[in-house]
């Protein structure tokens, strides 16, 4: 009894050593943290280049934790859960935009976007009449007018492309025509449109066979924060590449941008502080708010030889439940082989494949077969698809050899490679009857 009495009195005070450093270690740590200066966060702004917004000025903020309630999306986009972050992806030509900007006016529009592969694009003052095109692709960055009313695209500027499949800031400043951009803490575009657009809200586009992730979008006032100690290397007489503009829109989406111009939505994300703000736009990575368990390090020294070290009890504690891993689950959504079927007459073949699941997919293989022979028609490798997109892929076939009914099949990842939550809609058949030439 005696000897466990020394145990623990010895125990109680080796604790009590202990307590008592970290104790003065904490006590050290604070007196120096408040030794040091503030961070002045009225400097320039390092995400976009130009100069810094307070918190005040923000018009809109979103990082897409609370969903999507304030935007509209077309097809193609969907937010996706990636381990502790939440992304707005595309993956499919079309855009998604803020509602209820209508009236916005003079703001800078900044995104953090990766552009995995593609196009992407910001948009800014999209009305029904029109939008300001931010197009960022492997070939350059491109700044343009566009018009509902006739298609149109007016090249405004460009200049070098950012690096693909990597995190960027991208801001696009507006003042009364006067148009800045600004990528990672550098000014690039500085140009003044002579017909400019008159007012409206934001959004993101993304181009056929394209990968776009958004991390961040923010809209602030820009009272202020146009530069004018910068001179920019840019171009301003160029034509647009067909492969890097976002395809024509229909009258559908214009009407679309019409109807939620005035919208009311409730569940807007609380704006940031000043401080949360300038750490957003200092960030080389998406931010995530998880606060790291705090660590002590202490070193005690060791008891005399002659006295035991006090007894350790391990307990084990039943690990949570995982919970269950989302995944994709890719269909072949239609097949459309127009007519005439006749024999050596070449087929325009489209197939559209679509993900249904939970979350994004990796890329993966479509093949189709025109008969029951084996032989392949068509084959794609497709790139990652988010949840709800969808996309076409086209083959000219020659053309069948002999008259009569043939079957063929679509399939998606043959080899049963990919992971998904349903394998059952993979493929997708039909019969023809070909017809003898004329």
């Amino acid at each position: 009894m005696k000897r466990r009495t020394i145990r623990i009195t010895l125990a109680l005070c080796m604790l009590l050593v202990l307590a008592c450093r970290i104790a003065d270690r904490r006590a050290a740590a604070q007196e120096e943290a408040a030794a040091q200066p503030e961070a002045d966060t009225s400097a320039e702004d390092t995400g976009t280049g130009m100069a810094a917004v307070a918190a005040e000025g923000l018009i809109f903020f979103d990082h897409f934790e609370a969903g999507t309630e304030r935007w509209e999306l077309m097809d193609g986009w969907a937010t996706t859960q990636v381990e502790e972050h939440t992304f707005l992806v595309g993956s499919a030509n079309g855009i998604a935009f803020v509602k209820g900007g209508g009236d916005w006016v003079n703001y800078l529009l900044r995104g953090r976007l990766r552009v995995e592969s593609g196009v992407a694009a910001l948009s800014a003052y999209l009305s029904s009449e029109g939008r300001y095109l931010l197009v960022s692709s492997a070939d350059g960055l491109y700044l343009a007018r566009e018009s509902f009313s006739d298609g149109s695209l007016t090249p405004l500027a460009m200049t070098d492309a950012p690096a693909m499949n990597t995190w960027h800031w991208f801001g696009l400043g507006i003042d009364n025509g006067h148009l800045q951009v600004g990528v990672d803490g550098e000014l690039v575009l500085d140009v003044t449109d002579p017909d400019p657009l008159p007012a409206g809200t934001v959004g993101v586009g993304v181009g056929v066979d394209s990968q776009v992730e958004v991390n961040y979008i923010i809209v602030s006032d820009i009272a202020g924060m146009m530069r004018t100690d910068v001179d920019v290397a840019q171009v301003t007489d160029f034509t647009l590449p067909e492969d890097v503009t976002i395809e024509a829109l229909d009258e559908g989406f214009a009407q679309a941008v019409e109807d939620n111009a005035d919208v009311d939505v409730d569940g807007q994300v609380a704006l940031p502080s000043e401080e949360e703000l300038a750490e957003i736009m200092q960030a080389q990575e998406p931010i995530v708010a998880v606060e790291a368990p705090e660590m002590v390090f202490a070193t005690a020294e060791p008891p005399p030889e002659a006295v035991e070290a006090p007894e350790v009890v391990f307990a084990t504690a039943e690990m949570p439940e995982e919970e269950p891993q989302l995944l994709c689950d890719l269909s072949v959504q239609s097949v459309s082989i127009p007519k005439p079927w006749k024999v050596n007459q070449p087929l325009n073949v489209t197939v559209t494949v679509t993900n249904k699941g939970d979350n994004i997919s990796p890329l993966f293989n479509v093949e189709w077969y025109p008969a029951s022979d084996g032989v392949v028609g068509g084959s794609w490798e497709v790139l990652p698809l988010a949840p709800g997109g969808s996309v076409p892929l086209q083959v000219t076939y020659p053309g069948y050899p002999q008259a009569g009914e043939v079957t063929w099949l679509a399939q998606i990842d043959r080899e049963g490679e990919v992971a998904e939550s349903n394998r059952g809609n993979n493929t997708r058949s039909g019969t023809m009857t070909i017809e003898a030439a004329e």
